[in-house]
């Protein structure tokens, strides 16, 4: 029986061996085959999943980009607003301080 497998192993692989040797060079790395079918539709549908998952998300993304550049656009006119009031502010005590001056000036 240990003859058999023996002889069986040695068959194969020098058969094994001359085919190799047929093919490829001294040294060369052997060629590995993923050309299986059911792996390559199960892998070209996990990246279409994968390109919509990208395509939702980046519309969630432009989405919500969208609604808080909306949000947030009041805010920047409130800071505005009350920059322009605190300029207001200041050029109203300038003109009364001006004001003031001149009715001093008249009444001297």
């Amino acid at each position: 029986m240990l003859d058999l497998i023996t002889s069986t192993e040695e068959t194969h692989y020098e058969s094994y061996r001359l085919a190799q040797m047929e093919t490829r060079k001294f040294g060369e790395a052997k060629v590995k085959k993923v050309d299986n079918p059911k792996f390559k539709e199960e892998e070209e549908m996990l990246r279409k999943r994968f390109t919509e998952q990208v395509k939702l998300e980046e519309s969630r993304f432009r989405q919500w980009e969208q609604h808080v550049s909306f949000f947030f656009l009041p805010v920047v006119w409130i800071e505005l607003i009350g920059q322009l009031i605190a300029e207001r502010d200041r050029l109203n005590k300038d003109l009364e301080s001006a004001h003031s001056t001149i009715k001093a000036l008249e009444v001297s």
